[in-house]
């Protein structure tokens, strides 16, 4: 079975994508495969050589046409992270997920192989 979780970033010390993509790299021990600023926020990845993809966006962008959540059922997030094609094992997940403090977990999907 593989997961895809959702992670909130508590703003306290981040003030941009690449503020936390510092912090997730020291915590899962990884660097960066692609970093993106965009009219969206930017973004940055990780991927692990088991396959497992992290991605940190900004949680709301705007355009000439207002502010927009990139999801709409936490809207109030600066700062989102998905980690994808995870598993309950994982070190990636348990580093996140350990580290409170910074990151809240707001969804878990389970898929069936």
């Amino acid at each position: 079975m593989s997961m895809f979780v959702l992670f909130a970033v508590r703003e306290a010390m981040f003030q941009s994508v690449d503020d936390v993509a510092q912090r997730v790299a020291a915590l899962v021990d990884a660097k960066p495969m692609n970093r993106m600023g965009d009219e969206k926020g930017g973004y940055c990845t990780f991927q692990s050589s088991t396959g497992e993809h992290i991605e940190v966006v900004a949680g709301v962008w705007s355009d000439e046409d207002g502010d927009y959540p990139r999801e709409p059922d936490f809207p109030n997030w600066p700062y989102l992270l998905y980690l994808n094609n995870t598993h309950a094992q994982s070190a990636w997940l348990k580093a996140l997920e350990g580290d409170g403090a910074q990151f809240k977990k707001m969804r878990t999907d389970v898929v069936s192989s």
